[in-house]
């Protein structure tokens, strides 16, 4: 750079002593001046370039070591962001663990809180069954409290009620060991035919009859007939119409009311005339009626005026003796039995006749 100068100077002065050789002495003073201060100017420039240089020098130093600090800080920032994000990392992993183990302990309290709900409710209602079971304990301590005084009072008060009572479930025990055995009516039929039986019996006895299957023919026969004892006795007015006994009844008549006494006569009589003429048709039975009466007559109590008094007042009217008297007259074999009811028409008839004549 310092030649370039140099060598324009001195064609500068070159052209100047051309032009006015009398400025040439002046000029190379200034140029010598001018070298001096180019010289100057030079050491300047050069100094200049120098501290340029160094501080060059310096920024690109100042530059690496800036560079290396600012990649320091950047690995500083990048180990910062990396911990950071290992922390952020880690806590969302912490906080998604404490979320799920929050999530299945509320899943287990909740279920926890169920199932506590439920045994509650269950103990609730266990209590609740305890003491409505309770409660009917308890009445029935009372009802058997009071029965057991009642029963007490029973006995002290009425001896022969409860006896009766106690005969009633005895009979139907009885009954029912027919049922279960019924050729057992041998031991049973004198108990049985010695007390009453209630009617709703009836047919439990009949099942009894109708299971009957004895192997010997003769024991065969002395059983039915000891049913058909019981069944005259006491259900005269159901046996006597029962489509399955009529027969076997209505054959064995004569023996029946042999086999009877005078009340069982009375009983039996009285069953069978009121099953005659409850439906207010009596000549609806008069076969039945005259086969009634003729074992009557075949009987040992044909000649007892007395039963035969009993039978004409239970048939109550006018119109069913008049009527019974007519289905008899036409039965050759009762011819007693019309002679005597013929008396009782008259005798009572007539002196209410002539009573009313009067």
């Amino acid at each position: 750079m310092k030649k370039f100068i140099v060598l324009g100077l001195f064609i500068f002065t070159a052209i100047v002593y051309a032009t006015d050789p009398n400025q040439a002495t002046l000029s190379q003073l200034q140029i010598a001046q001018m070298q001096k201060d180019i010289s100057a100017q030079s050491e300047k420039y050069v100094n200049l370039q120098k501290e340029v240089a160094d501080l060059t020098d310096n920024m690109h130093q100042t530059r690496e070591e800036f560079d290396k600090k600012f990649d320091y800080q950047i690995q500083c920032n990048d180990k910062a962001i990396n911990s950071v994000n290992t922390s952020i990392s880690g806590a969302s992993h912490a906080l998604s663990f404490y979320g799920i183990l929050l999530t299945v302990v509320g899943i287990v309290v909740g279920l926890l809180a169920i199932s506590l709900g439920i045994y509650i409710s269950r103990q609730v209602k266990n209590v609740k069954d305890i003491e409505e079971e309770s409660k009917a304990v308890f009445d029935r301590h009372l009802k058997i409290r009071d029965e057991v005084r009642n029963l007490d009072g029973n006995i002290k008060k009425n001896m022969t009620r409860l006896y009766s009572d106690l005969k009633i479930e005895e009979t139907r025990a009885l009954v029912e060991r027919l049922v279960e055995v019924p050729e057992d009516v041998e031991n049973l039929s004198e108990i049985l035919l010695s007390r009453e039986i209630s009617e709703e019996l009836f047919l439990r006895i009949k099942k009894a009859y109708q299971s009957l299957s004895e192997p010997d023919p003769r024991m065969l026969a002395c059983c039915k007939q000891k049913y058909r004892i019981i069944f005259f006795q006491h259900f005269s007015g159901q046996s006597l119409f029962d489509r399955d006994l009529e027969d076997e009844m209505e054959r064995d008549y004569p023996t029946l009311m042999d086999c009877s006494f005078v009340n069982d006569i009375m009983k039996a009589s009285k069953d069978f005339i009121t099953a005659t003429i409850e439906e207010g048709d009596i000549f609806k039975y008069s076969e039945k009626i005259k086969k009634f009466f003729v074992g009557f007559q075949q009987s040992r109590y044909s000649g007892n005026l007395n039963l035969y008094k009993y039978i004409y007042d239970v048939l109550r009217d006018k119109e069913n003796r008049f009527s019974l008297y007519s289905i008899l007259q036409q039965e050759k074999r009762v011819v007693g039995v019309v002679n005597i009811f013929s008396e009782f028409l008259i005798t009572d008839y007539k002196e209410r006749l002539l009573k009313i004549r009067q």
